[in-house]
């Protein structure tokens, strides 16, 4: 069987590493169904570690926390544009971001449809491109926020880019720069966060009152040594051993077998399973992809991927299909039934695969 497997624990460590390295306060993003373990269970994990402050992507996503009994605060980090819904989140006390005149508008209609002042976090775009008013053009804002109880502000880095260490620093002058615009229109900056989970790892809280942390909460944020322990990973079992001799070939590219009396391995897990699917949010430049290719042919090697068995890397053979994929078990113990982990992104592990959560210890 394979199934998607999350240590509890792990990710109780990962919150106190966390804290070790910022006192600021943590709001957990639970996005996109938990990032893919489970919406729910996720939140209750974290609320049994302290966490007082969740966000999400999605107004269905914030109903159902609410529903299941979440009395915490909870900020929805994409804007709404139905009066309806907006009516429907004011009511259940969500907390809106803000990021344009427009949105403004919405929401004015859904507060005086539903009685209820608006809680709102005031989106500042510098640089992302995608939500927010302009880090150096805010003139809009007293009068979009005007009738609102205006709670926090905050910005989303870039950080996918090569040099984001730069983009990081960049954005943050232009945050600084916004939030001493707002104060000089005698405008409430409110509770103030630009740390999402990588740009926390690489920049810290960079003197915010809060972090947005999400996929850092499972260690699944590179680089992946940083003291962060990985809480989730797929495992799926060998169903069969097979003997190949040097030139014969194997899997969907033809890879030639080499060594002497190889063993491979079959594992039924594939791309179907999320399987080496979304491994990386880093584009990688063409000169680099061309130097990658040129030292696995040096080499002879035919693919970076692994596997893992008791402790150690099991080298993948090839390229994996849809629902397989081949091992070489050249110099391993295992034997058929064994259970193998696999480096996933659990956001791209379907539904149909079972979670299986361990407790504590």
């Amino acid at each position: 069987m394979t199934a998607l497997y999350i240590s509890e624990q792990a990710i109780r460590q990962n919150i106190q590493t966390i804290r070790t390295h910022s006192d600021s306060r943590i709001i957990a993003v639970i996005k996109e169904n938990g990032y893919g373990i489970g919406l729910l269970p996720f939140y209750h994990i974290l609320k049994s570690c302290g966490i007082d402050f969740f966000a999400v992507s999605s107004p269905d996503e914030a109903l159902t926390l609410r529903r299941a009994g979440c009395e915490e605060n909870i900020l929805l980090l994409t804007p709404e544009f139905s009066v309806d819904v907006c009516e429907q989140l004011l009511a259940n006390n969500i907390i809106l971001m803000l990021h344009s005149r427009e949105q403004a508008f919405v929401i004015r209609e859904a507060s005086d449809a539903a009685k209820v002042v608006p809680r709102i976090h005031l989106a500042i775009d510098t640089g992302l491109g995608r939500y927010g008013f302009p880090w150096n053009d805010l003139s809009e804002v007293g009068l979009c926020t005007e009738g609102m109880h205006l709670e926090g502000t905050y910005t989303h880095f870039a950080t996918a880019s090569r040099s984001c260490i730069r983009n990081i620093r960049r954005q943050h002058r232009r945050f600084r720069y916004a939030i001493r615009m707002l104060e000089n229109q005698n405008l409430p900056v409110g509770l103030t966060h630009v740390s999402a989970s990588r740009a926390f790892l690489l920049a810290g809280d960079l003197g915010c009152d809060a972090i947005r942390i999400g996929s850092l909460l499972l260690g699944c944020v590179s680089p992946s040594d940083a003291g962060y322990e990985r809480a989730v990973w797929l495992e799926s079992s060998l169903s069969r051993k097979i003997a190949r001799q040097p030139g014969d070939f194997a899997g969907y590219d033809g890879t030639r077998i080499r060594k002497k009396n190889c063993t491979l391995g079959l594992i039924s897990a594939g791309y179907r399973d999320g399987v080496f699917v979304g491994r990386t949010d880093t584009k990688e430049s063409l000169a680099y992809q061309l130097l990658r290719s040129c030292f696995h042919l040096i080499m002879k090697k035919t693919t970076n991927d692994s596997v893992t068995f008791n402790g150690l890397p099991v080298p993948v053979l090839g390229k994996i299909g849809m629902h397989h994929m081949l091992l070489d078990l050249s110099g391993s113990s295992m034997l058929v039934g064994d259970s193998v982990r696999i480096r996933v992104n659990p956001l791209f592990v379907p539904d149909h695969i079972p979670r299986i959560f361990l407790p504590s210890a």
